[in-house]
């Protein structure tokens, strides 16, 4: 059975310095994201001019999935998901539910067709 022997010299400082750049790049990928580099940081303002700018100012309506439909019902899970799960919902006879169904984007007048991005927005009142 052999065994490796411990890194010496240029070998070891080689590997810690690639360690040291894939850390440092990651960071600074991190910083870019986060807009700490330059004025482009990113602010809750900049992303409502985004929309804004995309698709028109509409007073009244959401920045974001302006159209959309809400729903209202009930679960009722099967007798056999309380064994599964802690959740109340699995455990009670019926629960309440509201939710909501959109397309993304911040014209509410939108075809329905016009946005591949849906969303989905559920409440489980337990």
């Amino acid at each position: 059975m052999t065994m490796n022997s411990p890194l010496h010299g240029p070998a070891k400082a080689l590997r810690l310095a690639a360690i040291g750049a894939v850390m440092l790049g990651t960071g600074a990928a991190f910083a870019y994201a986060a807009g700490w580099f330059g004025e482009t940081r990113l602010t809750p303002q900049r992303i409502i001019d985004t929309f804004e700018a995309q698709a028109g100012h509409y007073p009244g309506y959401r920045k974001n999935h302006a159209k959309g439909l809400c729903v209202s019902g009930y679960f009722q899970p099967s007798g056999q998901a309380a064994s599964l799960s802690t959740a109340r919902a699995f455990s009670q006879p019926r629960v309440p539910v509201i939710g909501r169904f959109a397309i993304g984007g911040a014209n509410p007048f939108a075809p329905d067709t016009g946005i591949p991005v849906r969303s989905l927005a559920i409440e489980l009142s337990t």
